[in-house]
């Protein structure tokens, strides 16, 4: 394996290995996450965290979005030809 994936691909199990610890409630020191990594500087592993981060942020934004629009689309509320919310069953999605 060349160094460069063999960067990536550590990298990525010590990604994995964040994840899985977060879902279960414990919490990962970055010198865990380092650790993890052998004969990888820490930079890069910071630099692949942050790509990682990024791109995980903008996959929950996107699965927010549409869960929001199907919640509107079945109260009645949502014109995609309008780009987003009609007046019509607001008082449903946004009780006052």
């Amino acid at each position: 394996m060349n160094g460069k994936r063999y960067t990536e691909t550590v990298i990525e199990a010590a990604w994995r290995y964040l994840l899985i610890n977060m879902c279960e409630g414990k919490d990962v020191t970055s010198a865990a996450i380092v650790a993890r990594c052998p004969g990888v500087p820490p930079e890069r592993v910071r630099v692949g965290f942050k790509r990682r981060l990024a791109s995980w942020i903008c996959d929950v934004r996107r699965l927010a979005f549409q869960r929001a629009r199907k919640t509107l689309q079945f109260q009645g509320g949502w014109s995609p030809s309008l780009g987003g919310r009609t007046g019509r069953g607001l008082g449903q999605a946004y009780p006052q």
